[in-house]
């Protein structure tokens, strides 16, 4: 389950897919645009080794021994830093 700061974000994607009117297709381009837009205002907010953890795993999707090696760290360090990168945000996204 996401967490809860980020319900908000993913409602804001979760518009019907189905919609044949180029207005629903502009709202769908408009929504994606602003969650962009506050992923990135609320990554920038955060310590950047944090920021570089969640881009590497989630917006890139690499894998877990890859992030470690990027950060320069262990597997087991790196879950500790995901974690904490994660709360970093959540409380960040909480309170812009």
């Amino acid at each position: 389950r996401a967490p809860e700061p980020l319900d908000d974000f993913l409602g804001a994607l979760d518009l019907a897919d189905d919609a044949p009117t180029a207005d629903a297709e502009m709202l769908r381009r408009e929504s994606i645009r602003r969650a962009r837009e506050r992923v990135d205002s609320t990554l920038a907010k955060i310590h950047e080794r944090y920021a570089l953890a969640l881009r590497l795993r989630l917006l890139e999707e690499r894998s877990r021994q890859a992030c470690a090696e990027t950060l320069g760290v262990t597997p087991e360090t790196f879950d500790v830093l995901f974690h904490r990168a994660t709360r970093a945000f959540a409380k960040a996204w909480r309170y812009p």
